[in-house]
């Protein structure tokens, strides 16, 4: 106990503490949020940053309480919107899944992947994206196979494989950001080329 209150003081002394951020936490924090400028963060503000960046929490969770930081707004998990027959295909296709914990860019990819004409493995795909285990299925970046099939709704396989880790960060900050599909492909595009 005494060890986390001194850790915990020592985190509040140097949150208060004047410090810029070094090149490397710059970087940290703009491959989660790459339009910010970190120079114009308060010290508080990237020592929050950093902490939310290193916690626990899954990307969408981490983008959510970034955005949410340099916005001056308090973040608020909101599950995506389905009308109650899209929530039936939906636990059709993945028996046991909470619709109501579900992002909207989960939702999404699971109904654009539910109608498409291609039957071959939409369960699987549609299970690893509101299910993901949150295993890592390349070397270059930390991309789940529940990421990498909502990225593939805009990204060719090729286009997502290569991409950096923070380029998978800030792809997934444009995904869960929302947009229409145009939009959304549009940005990626801009990011990938």
């Amino acid at each position: 106990m005494k060890r986390f209150l001194i850790a915990t003081a020592l985190t509040a002394s140097m949150a208060t503490a004047g410090f810029a951020a070094t090149e490397q936490e710059k970087v940290e924090i703009n491959s989660f949020l790459p339009t910010v400028n970190v120079e114009a963060m308060s010290d508080a503000e990237v020592a929050q940053a950093l902490q939310i960046i290193n916690g626990g929490d899954n990307r969408s969770d981490k983008l959510g309480k970034l955005n949410a930081l340099v916005s001056g707004n308090e973040y608020m998990s909101s599950p995506g919107m389905a009308s109650e027959a899209e929530m039936e295909q939906i636990k059709a296709a993945a028996p046991g899944v909470d619709v109501s914990k579900l992002s909207q860019a989960q939702i999404d990819t699971a109904l654009a992947l539910i109608s498409s004409t291609d039957a071959g493995d939409v369960d699987r795909k549609v299970q690893a994206v509101l299910m993901d285990n949150g295993t890592p299925m390349a070397e270059a970046n930390t991309m789940t196979e529940g990421e990498m099939v909502i990225l593939e709704r805009y990204l060719t396989p090729e286009q997502i494989a290569s991409l950096t880790e923070s380029q998978l960060n800030s792809a997934l900050a444009i995904v869960y950001g929302g947009g229409s599909p145009t939009e959304i492909s549009s940005k990626l595009e801009g990011l990938v080329m």
